[in-house]
């Protein structure tokens, strides 16, 4: 991960994150209605095998995908980092009202 640049760990992290999804597969090329864990949880390990710690995107990735997962505690936690690393107002609003919703149950 060292050898990687800041864009080049980006297009990781948002192909990790979108490639399980897009296709409906998990990690063994299962399709999503199998009993297994689904491809939220495949995506989840692969955004946390890039871990780009230092980045807001990342936290706001696992948030959504804790989320799905049902994870609320850990996806709160998530969207309380990536808030801690964005200046970005649009970008705060967003995950304000994610971190919201999720407490409100929605």
């Amino acid at each position: 991960m060292a050898a990687m640049n800041r864009r080049d760990a980006i297009a990781a992290l948002a192909s990790a994150a979108a490639l399980p999804l897009a296709y409906g597969c998990t990690g063994g090329g299962s399709s999503s209605s199998s009993s297994g864990p689904g491809p939220e949880a495949d995506a989840l390990a692969l955004v946390d095998r890039i871990a780009l710690h230092d980045f807001h995107l990342f936290h706001s990735i696992r948030a959504d995908l804790l989320r799905r997962l049902g994870r609320d505690g850990q996806a709160l936690l998530a969207y309380d980092a990536a808030l801690g690393l964005t200046s970005n107002a649009a970008e705060r609003a967003f995950l304000e009202r994610r971190r919201a919703a999720l407490r409100a149950g929605r």
